[in-house]
């Protein structure tokens, strides 16, 4: 973030999906934070603290993805999946 964040001024999450341990994530300034946003439960709460929050979010999404595989005589096995309205697999090697 840009700023602290603590309390009630910054994102509440789960450790894990389902879970329902409910805790704020308390960062300094510059400091990173990342969590599976599609898979565990988050909010915010009425900010109480007397503090804005000033933070930068990014999403990832990826559109394609490729994988090694070491194997013997550094023939590698490749493949990648594709977004193509779903996720298409394809070998690319050997």
């Amino acid at each position: 973030p840009l700023t602290r964040t603590f309390g009630s001024n910054t994102l509440w999450t789960e450790s894990e999906p389902g879970k329902g341990d409910f805790r704020p994530f308390e960062l300094e300034y510059g400091e990173c934070m990342a969590f599976w946003g599609l898979q565990v439960e988050h909010f915010t709460v009425p900010n109480e603290t007397g503090f804005t929050r000033a933070s930068i979010d990014f999403r990832l999404i990826p559109e394609r993805m490729e994988f090694w595989q070491g194997g013997a005589d550094r023939l590698h096995d490749r493949f990648v999946y594709q977004l193509e309205g779903g996720w298409r697999l394809r070998r690319l090697q050997p």
